[in-house]
């Protein structure tokens, strides 16, 4: 988004998305690919601010269908 490094939206599982970022940082590469971004230098991207961003509830359509409907039913608690 905006030329910057964020978790993608769907994370249906957010644990294994952390574990794949762990382990492309764990294989530290001299350079990445990206889809909407040109390539960049392993060196350069801050794995920590990005697993620190990563959610820890699953981020996808049906979730955020469910907190609305129990948002305005008055019964979603803010975990989400």
């Amino acid at each position: 988004v905006k030329k910057r490094l964020v978790p993608p939206y769907p994370v249906c599982h957010p644990n294994q998305y952390k574990q794949s970022l762990q382990r492309v940082q764990d294989l530290a590469p001299s350079q990445l690919y990206f889809a909407h971004l040109p390539a960049r230098a392993a060196e350069s991207i801050d794995f920590a601010a990005i697993l620190a961003q990563a959610p820890t509830l699953p981020k996808n359509h049906w979730h955020s269908m469910k907190n609305r409907i129990l948002h305005t039913l008055g019964r979603q608690n803010r975990s989400h």
